[in-house]
């Protein structure tokens, strides 16, 4: 993608006790800027879009699934997301009732009759 969204190229920057001097340059990528300082404050570098100079550098690549992991999987799966997700899935539901309101009216008898 040469930007770094599908996160293929993320390398890990392993800093040595002697060489914190390190600098990461991102030249473009097409990350949220929450993102990419997480991605930055973690130390991984999207080696597509980005490039470490400094001495001392080492990049431990293929930490594709580690950053997939850190930047959406984890963030899916706390309780506040879930807790949005199905607000707006009611949210949905809602308004699409309002937009049928036979429909509507017809599957609320069906579960009514259902009921007795």
């Amino acid at each position: 993608c040469r930007r770094g969204n599908c996160l293929t190229c993320a390398s890990k920057n392993v800093k040595r006790a002697t060489s914190d001097n390190n600098l990461v340059v991102n030249v473009d990528n097409g990350l949220s800027p929450t993102i990419a300082s997480e991605l930055t404050k973690s130390g991984y570098v999207l080696t597509c879009c980005s490039y470490v100079t400094g001495p001392g550098v080492v990049l431990e690549l293929d930490q594709n699934n580690e950053v997939w992991d850190a930047v959406y999987r984890q963030r899916l799966c706390d309780g506040d997301t879930k807790q949005v997700a199905l607000e707006a899935q009611a949210r949905l539901l809602r308004r699409v009732d309002e937009e049928n309101v036979e429909k509507w009216k017809n599957k609320m008898k069906k579960v009514l009759s259902e009921e007795k």
